[in-house]
């Protein structure tokens, strides 16, 4: 079997993951067994006893979690809150701060908003706005953003903070504009100085192709097929310590529009106006996203999951150990590392994990101190391997691969090749006490890395499995056997082994 087509089989055949926000809802997570210490396994072990861990093996990444297990576990993407970025010459000279989640890109510049869609790239410009309008972040994230980009050290842009709010300071004379969010969704919040007219309010949407005030008072852009909707807009001002409601209205004219208050408001106060722009129902990136169905849980809760994605825009997390898409052809496929919080209501960290070619993650561990344990299969000599590991080189049409990330999912403690001159692919992994990696998966190379003395030591049949253990560091093997003949032209392979 040539190429990729065991990368085939092993990412392509797994679940689908469509992100709906309307389908979500707060669910508990199903606990999972721990999986630290498992099971462990010597060279000397009898064929009766290797067959054995090799089940436990199978069976410890195979957590099923429930259909709510799973939803709950997809809803954390659409409560993360958006992480405003600063450009600090990273990007484009004309963008003060970018967002990147959920599939889309939005860009603040000076006079407005571009959003990068799926489908289209959306432009929102603020009319007759002040062009020297101050923006400032706050609500300072714990994640950072490191660029290295080139290998001119002077271009490295390196621990850029991230925000939770951002805000255009004079937008217009006594006007802030205030953006904040979850992906899929930016609120926008004016803040009118007492006295000020609000009539200097103005926006558009130049190249939409129309503007519509729905029966709700919400305003419907259509843009090449696309539509994005700004909820009815709310206002009100604190008056002598108490809120008091302000009739408030779009007002549209051609591809602009404004804020109409047909009630009027008490100008000795100041006067707030909160609309909401919803540029996204989907979360996740613009192509294809699998799960490999693996998923660990430590000991706080959190959950981790592995993957492949089709997406070069997939919601990494700012900070992450790799927020670029690697893959140079559309057809191929990054693996993904994902950490859930512990109450489901956010990212800890999300990273792509690959190199040029074909990459996809299928099994996946985590130790006590919150490092996760992840194999899969490569077809990509580029693939992030880590100096001193036990295979720095690609060997065959794919290899596995065994990488450890680190806690914060900001690094790599190490990553190797596994594998021989044909294909092979990692489909489990376990970790012990000591934090040694037990890896099994599937095999087509005669020269596969088996150490001396192992169980068994000789290809059986056209594909088999491997049962490999991995010292903590991740520089060798402890041992590696081949286990059990899988001849698809004479039965069926087991299919727990993938």
């Amino acid at each position: 079997m040539k190429n990729f087509s065991l990368r085939d089989q092993m990412c392509s055949m797994k679940t689908r993951l469509f992100i709906v926000f309307a389908l979500l809802a707060t669910l508990a997570l199903l606990p999972g067994p721990a999986l630290a210490g498992a099971f462990s396994l010597d060279s000397t072990a009898t064929p009766d006893q290797s067959a054995t861990a090799a089940n436990m093996l199978r069976d410890a990444s195979a957590v099923q979690t429930d259909s709510a297990s799973k939803a709950r576990a997809l809803e954390a993407y659409g409560q993360s809150p958006l992480s405003f970025i600063p450009n600090q010459g990273q990007v484009d000279e004309r963008v003060g701060y970018y967002v990147q989640s959920g599939g889309q890109s939005l860009w603040f510049t000076a006079d407005g908003v571009t959003m990068d869609l799926p489908e289209t790239t959306l432009h929102l410009e603020f009319l007759d706005a002040n062009p020297l309008a101050r923006l400032e972040g706050g609500d300072k994230l714990p994640g950072v953003v490191n660029y290295f980009i080139g290998n001119d050290p002077t271009k490295w842009r390196t621990n850029i903070p991230t925000y939770g709010r951002l805000t255009y300071h004079d937008l217009w004379p006594s006007v802030d504009l205030i953006y904040e969010g979850r992906p899929g969704a930016l609120k926008s919040t004016f803040t009118l100085a007492p006295g000020t007219d609000p009539a200097q309010i103005r926006l558009a949407y130049p190249n939409a192709d129309s503007l519509v005030v729905d029966e709700q008072g919400n305003l419907i852009i259509s843009a090449a097929g696309e539509k994005v909707r700004e909820s009815a807009p709310q206002a009100w001002q604190e008056i002598r310590g108490q809120r008091v409601p302000v009739a408030v209205t779009y007002q549209v004219v051609v591809q602009s529009y404004s804020f109409a208050l047909p009630e009027g408001y008490d100008p000795a106060y100041p006067l707030v106006i909160d609309p909401e722009l919803t540029y996204s129902t989907f979360l996740g990136g613009s192509g294809t996203e699998y799960w490999s169905g693996a998923i660990a849980v430590d000991g706080t809760g959190s959950a981790y999951v592995t993957g492949c994605t089709y997406s070069p825009d997939f919601p990494t997390t700012p900070g992450a150990f790799d927020t670029s898409f690697n893959s140079r052809h559309s057809n191929f496929s990054d693996a993904f590392v994902v950490k859930l919080n512990a109450a489901g209501t956010g990212l800890a960290y999300a990273t792509f994990l690959g190199g040029y070619y074909w990459d996809y993650g299928d099994g996946i561990a985590v130790n006590g101190a919150g490092s996760a344990y992840v194999t899969g299969g490569t077809g990509s000599a580029d693939f992030p391997i880590t100096a001193g590991a036990f295979d720095t080189s690609h060997n065959g049409d794919g290899d596995a691969f065994v990488v450890k990330v680190n806690a914060d999912g900001a690094g790599l403690a190490y990553a190797t090749f596994l594998g021989g001159s044909d294909s092979d692919g990692g489909s489990a992994i376990v970790v012990d006490g000591t934090d040694s990696a037990y890896v099994t998966g599937l095999t087509e190379s005669p020269d596969f890395p088996i150490t001396a003395g192992a169980f068994d030591t000789s290809l059986d049949g056209y594909e088999d499995a491997f049962v490999v253990k991995l010292n903590a560091s991740g520089t060798g093997l402890a041992y590696a056997t081949f286990l059990a003949a899988c001849r698809r032209d004479f039965f069926p392979c087991n299919s727990n082994l993938w």
